[in-house]
């Protein structure tokens, strides 16, 4: 920390080692075989990464894919060549989570179907995809009201807010039936 010759250059290297300890953190709920030294091959992969790629790579964007791909697969072959985590903690973990996901052996021992946890992950990320669609749809149409484009359509932000309300029926009834509003 003592060389870097900026707080910008701080906050860059902040930055690059939370996209490379992202993968890990996300997959941790979805899938069974993420355990303590897919968490370290991450830090290690942050660590190791982040000073050569803040010096060689000029494009943010470049830089967080670059870090977020190393550390994903550094963390993908770390969980495949060690140990899984002792079946008891998952186990436990399981019966109090019940998360989404790629939870096979744990689900079975739980005596719960392991497609359920799969078609569950998907039902989720259908849900914050579609809920996202309308959020983006009414903002974009919101936004173009409140601010018209000079040359612009005045059909246009209506054309978006209609969309908007529309996309509601994509998500509106599983929100409800799954009890994702109690959450």
């Amino acid at each position: 920390m003592a060389n870097l010759n900026s707080i910008q250059t701080a906050w860059y290297l902040s930055l690059l080692f939370g996209a490379g300890m992202g993968s890990v953190l996300v997959l941790r709920w979805f899938w069974e075989r993420i355990n303590l030294y897919s968490e370290m091959a991450a830090m290690a992969a942050s660590l190791l990464m982040a000073p050569v790629i803040l010096l060689t790579v000029s494009d943010e964007w470049v830089r967080l894919f670059l870090m977020s791909a190393g550390s994903t697969l550094s963390v993908i072959i770390a969980t495949l060549i060690t140990p899984e985590t002792e079946h008891s903690v998952l186990d436990q973990f399981f019966r109090k989570v019940n998360p989404p996901g790629f939870w096979g052996k744990t689900a079975s021992k739980a005596g719960v179907n392991p497609r359920a946890n799969v078609v569950a992950l998907g039902d989720g990320v259908y849900t914050v995809l579609t809920t996202a669609l309308t959020i983006f749809l009414l903002l974009i149409g919101i936004g173009k009201l409140l601010v018209p484009h000079p040359f612009g359509s005045p059909i246009l932000p209506w054309l978006f807010i209609l969309s908007g309300v529309a996309s509601v029926k994509l998500w509106w009834r599983r929100v409800m039936e799954t009890g994702y509003a109690d959450a």
